[in-house]
């Protein structure tokens, strides 16, 4: 990492900055090309092991090409604010981002699949218990992809944090 005075290394606060963005962007390998998805996620951390969990058809161009080869990149990012320079090489940005490596899993088991799905909707704010009806997760693709090499940076100030916590 070029800008080491940026890159956060505590995974406490790595788990926090995934947890604060919206979009994940897969990155995968179709034919020798790459190949990049924004998704929906889900994630968890167990004993210092980062799982991030989405939903998809199941078939299609992703789908495929996991079957076909499970290594993954990601990226997750969000833009805090931006902040206006006097000229256009001033502007700068609030920003936060994780970027990482990992092998795509297809979820089978039912059990597996549901917690899965719990993941991502507390993720996007669901609170209780969902329920899901059985077709339902026996027509989702459920995959989650065990990360095995991250990344994080963030350009932030400390009231910028602060707001963050508030």
């Amino acid at each position: 990492m070029r800008r080491r005075d940026r890159e956060v290394t505590d995974l406490g606060e790595i788990v926090a900055i995934i947890g604060r963005c919206e979009v994940l962007h897969l990155g995968l390998v179709d034919d020798g090309k790459p190949y990049i998805v924004p998704l929906n996620y889900g994630f968890e951390e167990k004993d210092g092991q980062i799982t991030l969990v989405f939903h998809s058809a199941q078939e299609g161009r992703k789908i495929d090409i996991i079957k076909r080869n499970p290594s993954a990149c990601f990226e997750l990012s969000r833009i805090h604010k931006i902040i206006r320079g006097e000229k256009p090489a001033g502007w700068t940005a609030r920003y936060e981002s994780v970027i990482g490596y990992g092998d795509v899993e297809i979820i089978e088991n039912v059990a597996e699949k549901t917690a899965a799905m719990d993941l991502i909707m507390k993720k996007h704010g669901y609170e209780g218990v969902p329920e899901y009806a059985p077709q339902a997760i026996d027509e989702t693709a459920i995959c989650k992809l065990t990360v095995s090499e991250i990344t994080a940076k963030r350009n932030m100030k400390p009231e910028d944090l602060r707001e963050l916590s508030a």
